[in-house]
């Protein structure tokens, strides 16, 4: 189960279930479960008698993050042997920092960490949101679509704001959605960015 903010409107971000495959589900299933959620929150008069000791016990023991962060280790290590020029760092080129824009989302929290611990220099744009997917991340952005450096500078996206003119070919910015399963990214034209899907 994951809680969302997809590149949907902020009104549709909820709950996503996958199953053992990495399959979606279905309609009737999100039904169901939307009806469940309302029952437990008619109920939720039972958690007011929690004692706070109750209450820190539900606590999470392992934090998404952590995991998310372990699995990238892993990734990190298996390219580090595949390229061992890099030195097992990212790397940019480029003097300015890459713009990195996660919707608001929850990786605010740990990914620009991990990135910076492992030599990418980042500049995490969107937690100038006001709400999740709102004026940022990657399903307000389209692959393909080009923007001149005058046009990207005076859009409400957050993001493309940022962007600054580089030479041609420069990696700029990279944009997750709300719920990291679609990236895209920033390249530089000769006349401004463009967007390139991943």
């Amino acid at each position: 189960v994951m809680v969302t903010a997809s590149h949907n409107p902020v009104e549709d971000s909820g709950l996503k279930v996958f199953d053992e495959a990495g399959r979606k589900s279905t309609p009737s299933l999100e039904v169901l479960l939307t009806r469940t959620m309302l029952d437990l929150a008619q109920e939720d008069h039972d958690l007011l008698h929690l004692s706070n000791e109750d209450a820190a016990s539900l606590a999470p023991l392992v934090q998404p993050h952590q995991v998310h962060a372990a699995w990238l280790d892993v990734r990190m290590r298996d390219l580090s042997a595949m390229f061992p020029e890099t030195a097992g760092a990212l790397l940019h080129e480029s003097n300015a920092p890459l713009l990195l824009d996660l919707s608001r989302g929850s990786a605010i929290e740990w990914f620009p960490a991990w990135l910076e611990a492992n030599g990418l220099n980042v500049d995490e744009v969107s937690h100038a949101a006001t709400a999740l997917n709102r004026g940022c991340g990657a399903g307000e952005l389209s692959p393909g679509r080009r923007w001149t450096w005058s046009e990207a500078s005076g859009e409400d996206h957050l993001l493309l704001r940022r962007v600054r003119p580089a030479p041609e070919g420069t990696l700029l910015a990279a944009a997750l959605d709300g719920d990291g399963d679609r990236c895209l990214l920033l390249v530089a034209e000769a006349d401004g960015p463009a967007g390139v899907d991943v």
